[in-house]
């Protein structure tokens, strides 16, 4: 950083506590809707579809991307 460069609260805001948060709920979505689900559809479609099918698209789609907007800033995903 240069001197011109301070650290603000949204830097904290967004660099820390938004990530973690955003963990912990991808960790409470795979803890806790599975066994709400299966008890509505005893036939596993819903978890299938709702919660493997999203950490399968976070894996695949939104991590890497993420990774891709941080190393090129505005430069765009994973690319």
């Amino acid at each position: 950083m240069s001197e011109g460069e301070k650290l603000k609260p949204s830097d904290f805001i967004y660099g820390l506590a938004v990530p973690v948060i955003v963990g912990l709920l991808i960790i409470v979505w795979k803890a806790y809707l599975p066994s709400a689900l299966l008890s509505i559809d005893p036939s596993y479609t819903l978890n299938a579809i709702l919660v493997d099918g999203f950490l399968e698209a976070l894996m695949v789609i939104a991590i890497p991307m993420f990774l891709g907007l941080l190393w090129n800033k505005w430069a765009g995903g994973a690319a």
